[in-house]
């Protein structure tokens, strides 16, 4: 005898009004790309996205029924604005993985739609959690939405950076990490081998928003290699190193309670504190001498090209102090980044590009470490967009 659908009327309804908008949204992306590219790109890209939304429908009709508090049982009548938030982000996710099967090289006209997509994709994702918390509307439906479509778009960024020349070939196992860990974590429950708890970790959301924030800026046309090769090697990397201690600690290759896994964290510990600040010092010194043509740019122009090269050196001086003093370290390497781009864009790519991407990118992730003037911002860094102090 069939099981009842647990699935109320109302969730019903939600799902094919969810299904309309996909297809309505899907013809209106066609349509516009029909009037900027060829034949062949519109029909690659409608069959991928296409192909992806059916897939986030499929998703969403199967966890319909996890539409719940994760405390209680009742189903909640409607998905909530930050499931509606996360199903508008599954439609830009959508439309942006159609470019991972388009023809190459993208035409003129739509060179930045990738980019501008994929910050569509990611960005809101700072704002569904905050709007189900602020209405009380967590559920697991929630949950289970927002993993996979994070994981959907690395995927296909991971894979359309590379395809676009902007990473190596390898980025692509960033895209596949989660899928391969959940894959090994089946694997090992189908044999019956233990599955062991994750040690709580500061930086799995930290290093998942710094490599959307990567992608979001490295999809630009106006940048490239090697600096983008270099940047994404520093923001990835950390990534990467946790996929795989994660894997060890669950599968029980690492214990964190033996004294070798102590050891370990001790000696971070010491790189944490006391790398930082030789970090702090190179990208401060390289800042204070990216002011000096900025200042001659300054002196030798009049109108708008004054006004940028006197804000980009603020920018640059702004972070350096930052940095020298260990106040706000955090955001004076953000800045840093800020500047690197501007210089990109203003003179090319130069070898200080470089050495200035490899002192402030790390900071990001370590803040100040030692002799810092003030490390609040280190909290700000740890907790979620909306969450109380």
């Amino acid at each position: 005898m069939a099981h009842p659908d647990p699935v109320s009327a109302n969730l019903r309804r939600r799902w094919w009004a969810a299904a309309a908008i996909s297809l309505v949204a899907l013809a209106f992306g066609a349509g516009l790309l029909s009037q900027a590219g060829p034949p062949a790109l519109v029909i690659r890209w409608a069959g991928l996205s296409g192909g992806v939304a059916a897939l986030q429908l499929a998703l969403l009709r199967r966890h319909l029924s996890a539409n719940r508090r994760p405390a209680e049982t009742a189903l909640l009548p409607d998905l909530g604005p930050g499931n509606l938030v996360t199903l508008g982000r599954g439609l830009a996710i959508a439309g942006f993985c159609g470019f991972a099967a388009a023809p190459l090289p993208l035409p003129a006209a739509l060179a930045w739609a990738p980019a501008a997509l994929y910050a569509l994709s990611v960005l809101p994702d700072f704002l569904d959690g905050w709007l189900a918390r602020a209405t009380n509307r967590v559920t697991v439906l929630g949950g289970v939405l927002d993993m996979e479509y994070d994981s959907l778009a690395m995927l296909a960024v991971s894979v359309l950076a590379v395809r676009l020349g902007k990473v190596p070939w390898w980025f692509i196992s960033l895209g596949l990490a989660r899928y391969l860990f959940v894959a090994g974590i089946a694997w090992r429950q189908r044999r019956g081998r233990p599955i062991f708890d994750l040690t709580p970790s500061s930086t799995r959301r930290l290093a998942a928003g710094f490599q959307m924030g990567f992608f979001c800026v490295a999809l630009w046309p106006i940048f490239g290699p090697p600096a983008t090769t270099i940047a994404g090697i520093l923001f990835v990397t950390p990534i990467l190193v946790g996929f795989v201690r994660d894997w060890l600690i669950v599968s029980g290759a690492m214990r964190p309670t033996t004294p070798a896994y102590r050891w370990l964290l001790r000696r971070l510990a010491w790189g944490r504190a006391w790398i930082p600040p030789v970090l702090r010092g190179i990208g401060a010194g390289i800042a204070l001498l990216a002011l000096i043509p900025a200042l001659r740019q300054a002196g030798a122009n009049s109108g708008p090209g004054t006004w940028a090269a006197l804000i980009f050196a603020l920018a640059a001086a702004l972070s350096a102090v930052s940095l020298l003093l260990g106040a706000g370290a955090r955001l004076g390497a953000i800045g840093l980044l800020g500047v690197a781009c501007a210089a990109l864009a203003w003179q090319g790519y130069q070898p200080w590009h470089g050495l200035l991407l490899c002192a402030a990118i790390p900071l990001m992730y370590t803040g100040a470490g030692r002799a810092a003037l003030w490390r609040g911002e280190d909290a700000l860094f740890a907790r979620r967009f909306g969450e109380p102090r």
